[in-house]
This record gives C-alpha cells, structure tokens and sequence, in this order.
C-alpha cells in the first residue's frame, strides 16, 4: 500500500460538497482501498483521473506542494489542510464560501494566497503559524472574519482585507495595510497591536477606532485619519514611540484616555492639542490624604483614592496576550506578566499625566479603595484577573501596578520615589491600609509572594494594625471542583517556611534598594523583629488552609483532605508553644476515645468518584465529620493577633 506522503498534486473532485473535517489532521488513520475500488470519504470520491490517491498516514502529507479546489465545493472545513506543511500553492474555487477554522493552520511554505470573492466567512486560526506567508487579499465580500487568523504568521507584509476582529496583532512584520473606502464603519480593540506598520491612512467611512487599536506599534512614523467624526478610543495609538506625523481634521472631539500616551516623537504642541480635544473632564484639586500620608499625591488626591473598580480590572481580559503561554515540561502556562502589562500599557497610557491607571481613568469621580492588594509583578495577569474574581470581593481594589504612577522622571510629574515617601509606616500602602477593610494576597506559581519583602510586610502591617487578611490563591475551578489540591500555591508550597529576612525589593540579585533598607529598617526596629514577620505570615497562611471551602470540592473527596491535612501539618511547628495544637491522627484517637463504639469509615475504592471522604466517624448511624472538627479545634487554639 501507498500512502498520500508520496503525492505531489491534491484535488478536491468537482462532486465534492465540502471538504471534511481534520482531513489532513494527523489523528486521523485511513487506508484506501486497492486501485480499482471506489474509495469515499466524507462525500469524496476517488481521484482517479487527477492522480491517484492511495491513503493517509498519522501525520500531515508533507510532500503536497499543490492544491486545487473544483468548482463545485462551497466550504473548506475544519483544519482541511492542516500540518500541510509542504504546501506551496492553493487555488480556491469561486463556488467556496466559507473557510472554516484552521483550514490552513501549520502550513509552513505557504507564501501566498488570494481568496476569492465569493468567500463571505473565515474562521478562528484559519493560517495559523504559516511562517512563510507574506502577501494575502481578501475580498470585501467577507463579513465576518475569526479571531487570531493569522497568529504565528511572522513573515506576513500586506494584506488587504477588512479588518473585523482584532486579527492582526500576532503579524509582527506586517508594514503596509489598504483599508478600501466603505468597507468598513469600525475598527475594533487590539486590531493592529504590535505590528510594524509604517503609515496608515484611516478612510472616511471609519466612524470608531477601538482601544489599543494601533496601540505599541512602534515602528508606525505617520497616521492619516480622513473621517471628521471618528470616535477614538482609549490608547489608540499608545506606545508609537516613533510616531511623529498626525493628520487629522479638527472637528474630532471623541478622544479617549491616552490616545497618544507615549508617542515621544510628536511634537509636544501636537500633544497639547490632541489633551485639550480629548474630555470635557478635568481633575479637579483634591483634598489630600487623612491618613497621616507623608509620600506626595497625584494632583492632591492620596493614595486612599487610587482605586480601580472590578470592571476596570476585567478590562485587562481584552488585551491580545491575555492569555498568552506557552508549554513547560508539558504543562501549558501563562506567561504575559503583570511587569510587562505595565511597561506595554500603563506606562505608556498614563506618561506625562501625574496620575497612575487608577485615578487618570477615574478623574470624574476618584474611587476610595475598599480592599488592598498585595501581590507580585511577575504573575501572569490572566491568573491575577481570575484570581480577583473567583475571592468574591467587588472593590473599589487598590492595586500598586495600577494606583501608583509609575514614573521616575520628574519632569513628567511626581515620582515613585517621591509618592512611596522615606518611612514605610506613612507610605501609600499603609496609608490605604489605615482606611481599608480587606487585605487581599492575591498567589500564583509563577512567583512567591513571600520571597518579596514589600509582599511579606504589608501583611505583617495589616494584621498589626487589625486588617483583615485573606489569600487569595490562583487554582482553576475545575481543579478545585475535581479536589486537585496539588494546584493550590497555598497547598502544594505549604512546607517552605516563610523567610521574611531573605525576602527581597526588586529583582533578586540586584543591589539593595532605597525601599528596601527602609522596610528592613521599620521591622529591625520593631518587636520581634523579622521572627514576628515570620510568624504573622505564617498564621495567615495556616488560617486560609483551616478555612478551605471544602463544599466546593466534589471528587477525589477523600485524597484531597489528604493533601490539606498534610499542608496544616506543615504548618503547625512553627507554633511550637502552641501544645493545644494536635496532628490529625492524634486528634483522630482523642475522638474515638470519646465515642465508643465509632469507627472511622473505609476508604472509597474509587477515590475520583468518590461521593463521601473517609475522614468520618460513625457508629452505623450517626456520623462525625472529623476532619472538619480537627480544622476548628486548631482555629480556636490560635492567637487572636
């Protein structure tokens, strides 16, 4: 037998209606009949007259170079030429109206492809990865286009197309773009984010232009927008460092946040034109802070009124690398860190303002913060976000990466430095934390917040000072739904010990900074020491793991109290004066001892499926839950502080 490997040419026969589902996609196995069968798959007769097909192996054809599409197949499905990945060429039939998802995705030689204008949709990822494809025209018959089309397509120049979906942000040397008049009214958020366009000329028929549109597309020199009435939205061109050349009728009044926030190279009085078009809202003084602040406002607002509200922070799900990642020793991670959010956006959308995300994009009314924050900059935002979400709290957040402005030249308004202040004790966080009801920890895998010395004493302060302090461990639903403890940070890391003294500013590695000899100087003045540091933290820590909402687990029951009794067992030798405190198994006997006749029940043998744990006791009627007992008598035993 033969295989399709050793064909040069594919056709799609003229009786063909579509062509099938993953027909090239290596989990599909199929062997063709002897030669003189009639071999249909899917509705796909035998090539005879085209060239022979003899069969499929597991992975893509890589010696196809060719395909023709007959006139007669009107929609190429789901990853049709998927892995194809010494596919050259594709003439695509005028009765073909639809290219469904990934049709072309892995094509690796593919340079060039014209669509024809009978084709009206194209789905998700249809040239996903073709790394080689430079020049692509779709027709103004298509209306509705999929989402990261042409993700990994890093060679790709020029297209012309309508621009549906913020479809081009992966197009990394993407430099020319026609957009034909009339077609169309919007451009959408993200469209070309990060590509290497030169010049745009944005045509009449273009009433709004979304947020971040050409946002960090630092290579683009020159903007045309021709429409009079264009809405602009936040950070439209944000991040154009080499933006320089504007043009644009005066008659535009629809400016939205930072439209051109870090466009170093325009001319300042181009600037100051663009901020006095772009809101009828103005910040007014504020009143300071009452809270004993010593570190400088923004604009007389202090840092109690840096707050971000739960929508605002949501927002950050629109962003294209939002859930970006990548596989590592084959678990699939998120890898966009909330240090790259800010240098890629706040930054360049806050520049010159004296105001940090929060407060320049709540000027009309400045939110008071409800809950503080404390977490670390190098976390994925995509774990961040749900991490926010899934605690339950609404807010107002104070967040640090989005309340303070993050600014070091003086020239462009206050500074880090200057709103952190010289004492610790009067700075923005425990300012906010004076007027706070709620600490929230927010951990990831991608970084301990307890090896960071700002993290580690923000909590110490807030329970010092009777805040309310919860964690707020990253752990996806499912995970949590199937008892998959081991996702847990607050779990799974539960046996390190907190060591504050070795907590670190900044990058580790580098030189102490200004921050950090002030905080090491706050908590070696104070009683205890970083010893009473340790000691708050880790009570938080084991607090958390008596709390776990153990309702929300429905399988593997019995193996996920395993996990969490081994977690607070951990825990518990850091509280050597605390003689109250019991391992399970020795609160396990005192139970039995005090009902005779109770036994612990055995063990499900199908621990996923479990529908009852075996850390209970009965005697064949009434049952004790001990494990849950076990958490309270350790809760009660602890110190209040």
């Amino acid at each position: 037998m033969n295989w399709l490997r050793k064909a040069n040419r594919y056709l799609v026969t003229d009786n063909a209606i579509e062509v099938p589902d993953h027909l090239f996609e290596e989990e599909d196995v199929i062997e063709v009949p002897d030669e003189e069968d009639v071999f249909v798959y899917d509705g796909i007769t035998r090539l005879d007259e085209w060239g022979r097909i003899y069969g499929i192996d597991r992975y893509a054809p890589t010696n196809v170079t060719k395909v023709e599409v007959a006139d007669t197949v009107t929609k190429l499905s789901n990853a049709a030429f998927y892995q194809c990945d010494e596919l050259t060429e594709i003439k695509i039939s005028t009765s073909v109206t639809e290219i469904d998802s990934r049709a072309f995705a892995y094509c690796a030689k593919l340079k060039k492809v014209t669509i024809p204008r009978s084709v009206t949709e194209i789905g998700d990822y249809v040239f996903y990865d073709c790394a080689a494809l430079t020049e692509i025209t779709i027709p103004s018959s298509v209306t509705e286009i999929g989402s990261n089309v042409f993700e990994g397509c890093v060679a790709i120049k020029r297209i012309q197309m309508p621009p549906l979906n913020y479809t081009f942000h992966h197009c990394k040397a993407l430099e020319h773009l026609t957009i034909s008049e009339g077609f169309t009214t919007e451009l959408p958020n993200y469209a070309f984010y990060g590509t290497a366009l030169k010049t745009i000329k944005i045509q009449s028929s273009v009433i709004k232009i979304g947020d971040w549109a050409f946002g960090a597309c630092e290579s683009l020199e020159a903007v045309t927008v021709q429409s009079s009435t264009v809405e602009l939205g936040d950070g439209v061109f944000g991040g154009c460092t080499n933006l320089s050349d504007v043009e644009m009728p005066h008659s535009i009044t629809s400016f939205g946040n930072g439209v051109f926030g870090g466009c170093r190279n325009l001319p300042q009085q181009q600037i100051d034109e663009f901020r006095l078009r772009q809101s009828n809202t103005t910040l007014v003084i504020g009143p300071g802070s009452d809270l004993e602040y010593k570190g400088k406002t923004q604009n007389g607002w202090g840092p109690e009124w840096w707050g971000v509200s739960l929508e605002q922070i949501q927002k950050l799900k629109n962003h294209p690398f939002y859930k970006r990642g990548s596989k590592v020793e084959g678990v699939w991670k998120r890898n966009y860190l909330m240090r790259e959010y800010v240098q890629s956006t706040i930054e360049p959308l806050t520049e010159g303002t004296g105001m940090g995300f929060a407060l320049f994009m709540n000027q009309e009314k400045p939110l008071k913060a409800r809950v503080m924050i404390s977490h670390a900059w190098d976390e994925p935002i995509c774990d961040f976000v749900e991490a926010i979400e899934r605690s339950g709290e609404e807010g107002p957040f104070w967040i640090c990466a989005l309340s303070i402005y993050q600014n070091s030249d003086e020239s462009k308004g206050v500074t880090i430095a200057e709103q952190l202040g010289s004492d610790p004790k009067f700075g923005p966080f425990a300012t906010v934390l004076k007027g706070a009801d709620l600490m929230l920890a927010v951990l990831t895998h991608e970084c301990n917040i307890y090896t960071r010395l700002w993290c580690a004493y923000e909590l110490y302060f807030a329970r010092s000072n009777d805040v309310n302090v919860r964690l707020a461990p990253h752990i996806a639903p499912a995970d949590l739904f199937n008892g998959k403890l081991q996702k847990d940070i607050c779990v799974n890391e539960a046996e390190n010990r907190v060591k504050s003294i070795e907590a670190r500013c900044g990058r580790p590695g580098n030189k102490m900074n200004e921050d950090e000899v002030a905080i090491r100087k706050e908590v070696n003045d104070s009683t205890g020491g970083f010893d009473r540091v340790d000691e708050v933290v880790e009570r938080i820590r084991l607090v958390h793991l008596l709390s776990y909402p153990m309702e929300k687990i429905k399988w593997s029951k019995s193996t996920a109290r395993d996990s969490l009794k081994d977690a607070i067992e951990s825990i518990i030798p850091c509280f050597g004066s605390m003689t109250k405190f019991q391992t399970f198994d020795d609160f396990l006997s005192n139970e039995l001892a005090e009902y005779p006749g109770f036994k612990r029940i055995p063990r499900p043998e199908d621990l996923i499926f479990d529908g009852k744990h075996d850390y209970i006791i009965s005697d064949g009627g009434t049952e004790h839950d001990v494990f849950k007992e076990w958490c309270a008598s350790i809760h009660d035993a602890l110190p209040k502080s």
